[in-house]
């Protein structure tokens, strides 16, 4: 009986977490997290939709620049970042570890990365650099 009873619950699982739904709007954040009323470059972060694993696409890091949290890495949703010239350090944190790049900006420069979190149980984030 019991095991009757388990069946149908391991059948809806995997349902619960293939894939991912956007819910709102999908496009930029009209108004850029802005770390100082000097800012004039542009760091977009964005995350790719491609299909991921369940555990994947149930992380959505957080992103930070020096230690201070920004937003969050969704998929659909580009995390636009007002930034002074300089360098700085732009970080992802999930519960499964830090990835961070030191990011230059100068001169009103415009900087893609992409973000995401690693195929495993407990994923680790990834950001990297976008080439145009």
């Amino acid at each position: 009986m019991r095991r009757l009873l388990t069946l149908p619950l391991l059948l809806a699982l995997p349902g619960c977490f293939v894939g991912s739904a956007q819910v709102g709007p999908t496009g930029a954040d009209p108004t850029p997290a802005q770390l100082s009323a000097l800012a004039r470059n542009t760091l977009t972060i964005t995350r790719p939709s491609d299909v991921e694993f369940f555990a994947q696409a149930a992380t959505s890091p957080v992103i930070l620049v020096e230690g201070r949290e920004v937003g969050r890495c969704q998929v659909g949703r580009p995390l636009v970042i007002a930034l002074e010239d300089g360098d700085w350090i732009v970080s992802a944190r999930t519960g499964g570890g830090e990835a961070w790049q030191r990011v230059e900006v100068y001169g009103g420069e415009s900087v893609d990365m992409a973000c995401g979190a690693s195929g495993a149980l407990s994923p680790r984030p990834v950001l990297g650099p976008v080439s145009r």
